[in-house]
């Protein structure tokens, strides 16, 4: 779960970052691309940790459909840029390192 909620702050910070540069209006990026997400991802993390506490057993397929949500997540937020769609690897790169 640590890399998911790595996932969440980096995302968070990089998109912060980015409101300094955007040519679009700061207010509009700012829900569009920050609260929004952000909002979605922490929501997906705090069920994603109780389930984990519930169901011990099966954490590991919780931490796998947690990865897939936020980075199906991240793909709805930039679906405008090119490479985004290699996000969809990201779970399949956790599952590998975590079950290796």
């Amino acid at each position: 779960m640590n890399s998911c909620w790595l996932t969440l702050f980096l995302s968070m910070m990089i998109e912060i970052l980015l409101t300094f540069v955007t040519t679009t209006n700061p207010v509009k990026h700012m829900v569009g691309s920050i609260i929004v997400p952000s909002a979605l991802m922490f929501a997906v993390m705090i069920v994603a940790e109780s389930a984990v506490r519930l169901f011990v057993k099966v954490h590991d397929f919780i931490n796998i459909i947690t990865a897939l949500a936020l980075a199906s997540i991240l793909i709805w937020v930039h679906v405008s840029v090119p490479p985004i769609h290699g996000m969809l690897f990201l779970p399949f790169i956790i599952s590998m390192f975590y079950f290796s």
